[in-house]
């Protein structure tokens, strides 16, 4: 009986067919797909001039007077105290380390402006974020000129933001130099200024109105909130002079790629260790069952008998086929090979055996035993006397042999 066809359904199913046309259609979604795009690279990086940029402030330090610069490593060491390092919305997360570092260069005499909405920078200071509202005029724009009015800022919506919140008490005294208006909440602290140690930490936990299209503005009064923080973090002891934006962390500079990334896992961490042992041992597994280009072969070995095992079977083989004169004609030609060098006999069992009843003439009824034995089939219980007289004529030709 033979078995049903397998239906189109069927066929169509096998990992043969479906796993090349899964792998055929990721291929097309990634090509066809488009990428999210941004108006400006870096988010709210000092290099765009993007509105989500944050180049105006940038700009406008350096009108006020600052000495700017921009950090495109990563903040390895305390800093000159005279320095103030501004990290502005980072795309990139900043780590345990680095943090520490900021702080412990603001508690030895430096200054820090910081905006972003969490990590653990707001969490070291105990800053979590609140309410949401408006950003506040404290002025209510009107020092701003008609030249600075722009229609679609006038008719536009104020920014809106997210009030700072303390979870602990403030290392010192704060002091305002942003705010929102939270509805029945009231005015809420957007921005506020701190002392650290010996040193100033300007804090926001929106960076949203750092960025380019609201600074711009001037009714909303954003510019001089900047100019707040940056009059803040100036003051104290220690003469600060100097502004060094963080671009590190805005994808500026040379970063470590997936692979240094992966191979530093792999060979410094306890669970990386034993990754590495756990793919080395499927790698080995995969290369035992895959199917080789040769099959291997088993060597071939044959059995060999041990010399005593072999003259055993030669004597069983003889014995049952009767063959009597080729057993004699191997025992005179085994004797013949031992006493050839010694006593000088010939290469041939006739001449061998005449040479001995010429040299020897007692054994003359020995050598017409052999003769008998090589020319004629004997009784099996003959080749006793062949053994005798083959025993005699060997001690007879090597005397000393047989001492």
């Amino acid at each position: 009986m033979t078995p049903p066809r397998a239906s189109w359904l069927s066929r169509a199913t096998r990992p043969a067919v479906v796993l090349p046309l899964l792998a055929l259609t990721i291929v097309l979604v990634a090509l066809v797909t488009p990428e999210q795009t941004s108006s400006g690279r870096g988010g709210l990086s000092s290099n765009s001039a993007a509105p989500e940029g944050s180049r105006v402030i940038f700009e406008l330090a350096q009108r006020l007077g600052w000495h700017v610069q921009r950090r495109v490593v990563p903040f390895d060491s305390v800093a000159d105290p005279a320095t103030v390092q501004v990290v502005i919305g980072p795309t990139e997360r900043l780590g345990a380390g680095e943090t520490h570092r900021l702080l412990e260069h603001v508690r030895r005499g430096g200054a820090l402006i910081g905006a972003m909405s969490g990590g653990p920078l707001l969490d070291s200071l105990h800053v979590s974020t609140g309410a949401i509202g408006r950003l506040t005029a404290m002025h209510e724009g009107r020092d701003c000129g008609p030249r600075t009015r722009d229609p679609a800022s006038v008719l536009g919506p104020v920014p809106t933001l997210v009030a700072l919140v303390w979870r602990r008490p403030p290392p010192s005294e704060p002091r305002v130099l942003a705010t929102i208006d939270a509805g029945e909440r009231g005015v809420l602290p957007s921005a506020v200024g701190i002392e650290l140690g010996r040193g100033r930490i300007a804090l926001a936990v929106d960076p949203d109105f750092l960025r380019n299209d609201v600074v711009r503005v001037c009714r909303w009064e954003a510019d001089l909130a900047v100019v707040r923080m940056l009059d803040y973090v100036r003051g104290g002891s220690a003469g600060r002079t100097t502004l060094t934006f963080d671009e590190y962390h805005h994808g500026f500079g040379i970063h470590p790629g997936s692979i240094r990334a992966i191979s530093s896992y792999l060979a410094h961490t306890a669970s990386g260790h034993v990754l590495v042992q756990v793919i080395v041992a499927g790698l080995l597994l995969l290369v035992a069952l895959s199917p080789r280009p040769i099959v291997p072969r088993d060597p071939e070995r044959i059995a060999r008998r041990s010399p005593l095992e072999h003259a055993d079977a030669l004597a069983h083989a003889l014995a049952e086929v009767g063959g009597t004169r080729t057993a004699a004609a191997r025992l005179v030609d085994g004797v013949r090979r031992r006493v050839r060098r010694s006593a000088g006999m010939e290469a041939d069992n006739e001449a061998f055996l005449r040479a001995v009843a010429l040299q020897q003439p007692a054994l003359a009824a020995d050598v017409a035993t052999l003769r008998r034995a090589l020319e004629e089939r004997i009784d099996s219980r003959d080749l006793a006397h062949v053994g005798d007289s083959l025993r005699r004529v060997e001690q007879a030709l090597t005397p000393t042999a047989w001492t």
